[in-house]
């Protein structure tokens, strides 16, 4: 029976961490340390989803903080490689507690990112998913690249959502039993996360961000210029389509908002460099 968090006591929370073969070892060890030996509030288990089959290097970190850390490791197999959608909705089943907090296996938490997460339900109980900003790096974590900012009030974040994911995926704690109730992450290849935000949003649900930076994420231009052909404009036409389903999207939207996320697949690696660099970060963090 599942625990539901009581913010008058000491709140108890789940971390879901997916981890694959491409991961690579020591960032994962580098991401495991951040939420939970450098948290000023620890997470009471953690539910790392090995999604197919691994490298020794990943399995020798798990058993590293498992059983000579005492990190409070629940460890999920999936036999072969499902993507991250199924990933998350398997290892959501495994978590004990009402409230989990997301974390990808090659970022890293600022160490007061689950505590301000909690404040942030402490104060609005009726909140089921909040999330905050980020700052991206080089791929060592040397140089920053600049800052994902999103909207903090429902109101902005619905508006926001129509041309972008309002969340930053690796920032968020929610309500399980509510991500649950609503049937988990639909499954996409890529923008599940983005999927799941507009459902809630179409379901009424309240949401909201913090203006504080949770997150330092690995990445830079180098994502997003990954982030084209076939594949993506696929599933990008797919997800537009599930926005038109669920009623998010009219026909005027598509127009407006949809088409250009197509088009943008399209144009060449150093076009979505300079639209990364000049539109879709910010340099200096505006609060």
């Amino acid at each position: 029976m599942e625990k539901i968090y009581n913010l008058k006591k000491k709140c108890e929370f789940s971390v879901l961490i997916p981890v694959y073969k491409n991961d690579k070892h020591l960032w994962f060890k580098e991401a495991l340390k951040s939420i939970y030996e450098m948290q000023t509030v620890k997470p009471s288990e953690i539910i790392v989803v090995i999604d197919g089959p691994i490298c020794n290097e990943i399995r020798e970190v798990l058993n590293f903080y498992k059983y000579k850390k005492k990190y409070p490791l629940k460890i999920i197999q999936l036999k072969e490689n499902k993507g991250l959608a199924i990933a998350l909705n398997e290892g959501l089943k495994h978590c004990t507690y009402e409230l989990v907090a997301r974390m990808d296996a090659d970022d890293v938490s600022l160490p007061n990112r689950f505590e301000l997460l909690l404040k942030a339900f402490k104060r609005d109980p009726e909140v089921v998913v909040v999330g905050g900003f980020i700052e991206e790096f080089d791929p060592e974590m040397k140089n920053s690249c600049g800052y994902r900012t999103v909207p903090l009030d429902y109101e902005n974040i619905v508006k926001y959502a129509k041309k972008r994911s309002p969340f930053n995926h690796m920032t968020v704690m929610y309500k399980k039993s509510i991500i649950l109730k609503e049937g988990g992450y639909p499954l996409f290849r890529w923008g599940q996360d983005y999927a799941l935000w507009v459902k809630l949003i179409t379901k009424g649900y309240k949401l909201k961000n913090i203006p504080e930076v949770l997150v330092r994420v690995r990445g830079c231009r180098s994502i997003i210029s990954r982030r084209k052909g076939f594949k993506y404009l696929k599933n990008e036409i797919n997800l537009i389509f599930f926005f038109r389903k669920l009623g998010f999207y009219n026909l005027k939207d598509i127009i407006i908002w949809g088409v250009p996320r197509i088009i943008i697949r399209l144009f060449p690696s150093f076009v979505l460099k300079w639209i990364y660099s000049n539109f879709l970060r910010e340099k200096k963090l505006k609060i």
